[in-house]
């Protein structure tokens, strides 16, 4: 392996889409490869790797070695040591991540300069980014002043600077956190007025380029708060997903976007006000077919239609009636058996229903079966009628 470093474009040109380079290595699987430059970031600092094409074969991932850059790729690669190959990023997914990094920054740094809070970790995810903060408990009113002072550093288009310092000279910059040991020349990312943070990763140029910043959950985490955030594109989609949803559910609930809450609330009370008469009645129902059945003999009762709550309410009734019976519910399909008061049902019963694909269980005196299908679920209940009135 080479012992000088490649030239990293992805530094010295971060505007760069296309270049070219030499193929340094190639291993035996020829999908691992090393490159006198690159285009592409390899993961790190909680940002993750670029992608695109080198010599026409997909990058499925970038990382750094020992002081090298490897590329893995998707597929063999027909080359050899000093051959040149054609370079395309996927400017998309740069664009994104230096987006979401870049609002992770702006974040923590206003986490740490107005309340000393640090920052304990960042994820880059595929909706949302993550960042974990050593506050157990982290309010609204918080979430709407970060939410706030970040989006005041887009409208002001605040300035990103790039410093690159000897560590000796570390010193001299008003640093966030600690720097990496062990490295020549040290990467620090200004945000003007704001924040010095060492940082590896790729960045915007300006706050202006995120356009949108929103902390969309705080969740409690090990102790800690973890904050999920959107920025950049990502925001601006959101935010259109979000309208188009709010415009369709102010239609269906009658209410104003404003005022989608009420609105939301006077239909869940009117769905709960109708569940309660659907189960009185249901309930008045199952009594009525329990009580018009013929007595000293068991009882089919079908209630396809009135949901799962009909398997428990026929149950319930068969046995307060002091009777056996199947309870059959097509659409899940599902069975439920009642057997005499102080008794045991037939163990055969449930071997039955296990030989037809039936999963589930019971007390002593009943059983409650799902069925793969319907038909099974039939087979099941003629076989449970006939083994209770040969009882």
């Amino acid at each position: 392996m080479s012992a000088v470093g490649p030239e990293c474009l992805y530094y010295s040109h971060p505007g760069l889409d296309e270049s070219e380079a030499a193929l340094v290595e190639i291993d035996a699987t020829r999908r691992e490869i090393v490159l006198d430059r690159t285009l592409f970031f390899p993961e790190g600092g909680g940002q993750g790797c670029d992608l695109g094409l080198i010599g026409g074969v997909a990058v499925e991932s970038v990382v750094e070695s020992g002081g090298r850059i490897v590329h893995r790729l998707a597929s063999p690669l027909e080359a050899g040591p000093g051959d040149r190959l054609a370079l395309h990023l996927d400017r998309a997914r740069r664009r994104d991540q230096s987006e979401q990094h870049s609002a992770q920054h702006l974040l923590s740094g206003y986490l740490f300069r107005n309340h000393g809070i640090p920052t304990l970790s960042f994820h880059l995810g595929g909706a949302l980014s993550t960042i974990d903060v050593d506050l157990r408990d982290f309010p609204d009113s918080l979430v709407e002043e970060l939410d706030s002072e970040v989006n005041g550093a887009i409208a002001r288009a605040t300035p990103f600077v790039l410093h690159l310092c000897p560590p000796e000279d570390i010193e001299t910059l008003p640093l966030r956190r600690p720097p990496p040991g062990e490295e020549e020349v040290l990467r620090v990312w200004e945000i003007v007025g704001l924040d010095f943070s060492p940082c590896c990763g790729t960045h915007v140029e300006s706050a202006a380029e995120l356009r949108l910043f929103k902390i969309d959950t705080t969740e409690r985490y090990k102790g800690k708060t973890r904050i999920h955030f959107v920025a950049g594109d990502r925001a601006v989609a959101m935010y259109r997903r979000l309208h188009r949803a709010a415009g369709a559910a102010s239609r269906i609930l009658s209410a104003p976007p404003e005022a989608l809450d009420e609105g939301a609330e006077r239909c869940a009370k009117k769905s709960r006000e109708a569940a309660s008469r659907a189960d009185r009645l249901l309930g008045i129902l199952v009594g009525r077919l329990v009580d018009a059945a013929p007595l000293g003999r068991p009882l089919a009762l079908d209630l396809s239609g009135a949901g799962v709550e009909g398997i428990d309410e026929g149950m319930r009734a068969i046995k307060a009636r002091e009777m056996t019976g199947v309870v059959s519910l097509a659409e899940t399909p599902t069975i439920g058996i009642v057997g005499k008061r102080g008794e045991s049902l037939p163990p055969e019963l449930l071997a039955a229903a296990k030989t037809l694909g039936g999963k589930g269980g019971g007390a002593p005196g009943s059983l409650r079966m799902a069925f793969p299908d319907p038909v099974a679920a039939a087979k099941f209940a003629a076989l449970a009628l006939g083994i209770l009135e040969n009882r």
